[in-house]
């Protein structure tokens, strides 16, 4: 039995994109597919409350295609899953920090959660890191005032990652996929010398620990909007085959990764 997952970098609100995109690759590899997994910044707003109530600078601000998918008016070519990134409408993720669905096929992963899907593992952790936030905690933002939805600052704080969630997908077993926004640390050392150039440095030292702990068999991730592929070899003979994704919208980027596997062949990674 043939089976596909498509990965897809930071959307932004560009939800027809992604379709387009999706459907794109399926009719070219003349295969459907089953699941399909965000990076983040995949902004599912309902309404200009929710536009609002992200960190997107005001010249970035805008709906998208999400509100149409949210009242059944357009479809996804197959379920959706999503972690969440810094440019969310928390005012509503975070009344379901565990995860939930946002709309017809379509499903927030959560602050931290292993979901598993077509038989594997999947982990996912939301937001980006911040230091005060992941030894401290995260403060509470008040989006019920209209004051704190005007001030980016404020918002910013849903955005973080804690040290509890963390742990919390640490110590939830092992995952074949690790699905994160931020890129680990450490990951820009091994892509082709100028590719990136002026990232060296990126990535968070918290997610290159996980990812060490964790030793997925493939890791995927977002946020920069640049895109590279490589592989992670690890002292044990162990290895993590990741995919940085690009914006949905950068054509000159990879935006999308596939999955796939055949009967009783293994599953294996592309990025078209």
């Amino acid at each position: 039995m043939a089976e596909t997952i498509v990965f897809v970098g930071d959307v932004h609100g560009n939800h027809d994109r992604l379709v387009a995109e999706v459907c794109a690759w399926s009719r070219a590899a003349r295969r459907p597919v089953d699941l399909i997994v965000s990076v983040g910044d995949f902004q599912a707003l309902r309404d200009e409350h929710d536009m609002r109530c992200t960190t997107c600078p005001e010249k970035h601000m805008h709906l998208g295609d999400f509100p149409a998918y949210y009242r059944g008016k357009k479809q996804f070519p197959a379920d959706v899953l999503f972690v969440g990134g810094n440019h969310e409408a928390y005012n509503w993720l975070e009344e379901m920090p565990a995860g939930g669905p946002v709309g017809p096929q379509c499903r927030y992963l959560g602050r931290a959660a292993v979901v598993e899907r077509l038989g594997l593992r999947i982990g996912g952790l939301s937001g980006i890191y911040s230091a005060t936030a992941f030894s401290s905690g995260r403060a509470w933002v008040d989006y019920d005032d209209p004051r704190v939805i005007e001030n980016r600052r404020r918002k910013k704080q849903s955005t973080y990652y804690e040290r509890a969630e963390v742990e919390q997908l640490a110590s939830s077993g092992p995952v074949d996929v690790l699905v994160t926004h931020e890129w680990p640390e450490g990951l820009a050392s091994l892509a082709d010398p100028g590719t990136i150039s002026g990232r060296p440095g990126a990535g968070s030292s918290v997610l290159r620990d996980l990812v060490e702990r964790l030793k997925p068999r493939w890791l995927f991730c977002g946020h920069m909007h640049w895109s590279f592929q490589g592989l992670i070899r690890w002292p044990d003979g162990e290895s993590t085959a990741f995919a940085c994704l690009g914006h949905i919208l950068n054509q000159s980027s990879s935006r999308i990764a596939v999955l796939r596997h055949d009967g009783d062949h293994d599953w294996q990674l592309e990025v078209p």
